[in-house]
């Protein structure tokens, strides 16, 4: 729901309603105009007809069946408001009664249907975007104190699927993320959800009844094919989820400097999309300045490692998520580190925290919002956690950060 409804709403003040033509006469504004084009913010964008539809008009001459639905649309709903100043009276109502209003006209008109350059249709029905929006997924975020908080889940929708819910706090989305500073506003959202491949995983914080937090990771299918963005480079096969060589590398790139000099086929960096002449500026919020930043990156990462890369080929800065070639032994323990108090003193090889990227001397501070200040804390924390877990933890330098902990549950 928003001000600015472009194209058919511009007749609007060529056939403004009488009741409102009386208010505008004494300097007022009408109900029906204070309610979709003052009070809300944002922006819709509604078209005469859907993808692959032809627009028709009435006689030729007075405009499109979509325009004179727009204009009823209004009418009826200034009356309504004049009766009512309370009725419910927003963006979602007028444009289904707008897309109900210009079938009713189209099969009036064309009862039969109508058939153009061999092409049969039997209906018109009005295009309608809430910018910023994301119809393959089917969730609306919106900015409140400097986190995107989801606003709407739409019924039957993908989101609604993946568990997404109102109010859940997105934290990251395929390869932008909110601590990456590429996963800013509602805009960066809806980006990001119209490219993003078929498959991807939405990473939410979400709070319970009394208020504790939660992280979780939601396994996503989107609806459509992505878009592709001017200048980026073209993916062959944007909806095939590519899986690397379990027997290959677990990154898969050989760098001098910051410069990628190979990539081996198959790997995560090739699934990723890492070519040879991008350079890696940052591996999971560390600068890569040499070959060693880049090891050592790699051998700390967790398993998904997000990555800020100069890319060769366009020139830009993207952000890039790898998925490394790690696999958790699943006769292993159940989380596979040692604590004495907050210190971690022990990590199993192939266990969720290696896995995660926890090593010798990190503190757990939280686990999954829970304090923890002692192995006890740990061991009922883990007990009682679910596989998808989070923790926040300090690194042996001071840097805390939140880490996502996949347990062998």
């Amino acid at each position: 729901e928003s001000n600015g409804a472009q194209s058919d709403a511009k007749g609007f003040a060529a056939n403004v309603p009488s009741a409102a033509a009386k208010s505008a006469s004494k300097s007022k504004v009408a109900p029906v105009v204070e309610k979709l084009f003052f009070e809300p913010q944002g922006c819709v964008d509604i078209t005469s007809s859907d993808v692959g539809q032809y627009s028709f008009s009435i006689d030729g001459r007075s405009g499109s069946l979509a325009t004179r639905a727009w204009i009823d649309v209004l009418e009826e709903l200034n009356e309504t408001l004049e009766e009512d100043d309370d009725a419910e009276v927003n963006w979602n109502v007028a444009s289904k009664m707008m897309i109900k209003a210009t079938q009713k006209a189209f099969d009036k008109k064309y009862p039969d249907g109508v058939t153009i350059g061999g092409v049969s249709q039997d209906e018109q029905t009005p295009l309608v975007l809430e910018l910023p929006s994301s119809r393959r997924l089917g969730a609306r975020v919106q900015k409140r104190s400097n986190k995107l908080v989801v606003t709407e889940v739409r019924a039957n929708s993908h989101a609604e699927r993946a568990g997404l819910e109102v109010d859940d706090v997105v934290l990251a989305f395929h390869n932008r993320s909110v601590q990456a500073g590429t996963l800013v506003d509602e805009e960066d959202y809806a980006e990001a959800v119209d490219t993003a491949p078929r498959y991807v995983e939405l990473i939410v914080e979400r709070a319970n009844d009394l208020g504790k937090k939660k992280k979780l990771i939601l396994d996503v299918e989107l609806a459509g094919t992505p878009v592709k963005l001017e200048n980026d480079e073209e993916d062959e096969e944007p909806n095939k989820v590519a899986t690397a060589d379990p027997n290959g590398p677990v990154f898969g790139a050989t760098v001098q400097g910051q410069e990628i000099t190979n990539v081996v086929p198959n790997s995560p960096a090739a699934i990723a999309g890492l070519q040879v002449g991008d350079k890696i500026l940052s591996f999971n919020g560390a600068s890569v300045a040499n070959a060693q930043d880049y090891d050592r990156a790699v051998d700390a990462s967790p398993l998904e490692a997000n990555l800020t890369v100069l890319k060769k080929a366009t020139g830009r800065q993207a952000s890039v998520v790898v998925t490394l070639n790690r696999t958790v032994d699943t006769n292993g323990p159940v989380f596979g580190a040692t604590v004495q108090g907050q210190e971690i003193t022990n990590v199993v090889p192939n266990s969720p925290a290696s896995a995660a990227g926890l090593q010798v001397g990190d503190k757990i501070l939280t686990f999954n919002g829970d304090a923890i200040d002692s192995a006890q804390d740990f061991s009922d924390a883990v007990d009682k956690a679910d596989p998808d877990s989070w923790l926040r933890v300090r690194n042996a330098r001071g840097e805390v950060r939140d880490v996502i902990v996949k347990l062998n549950k």
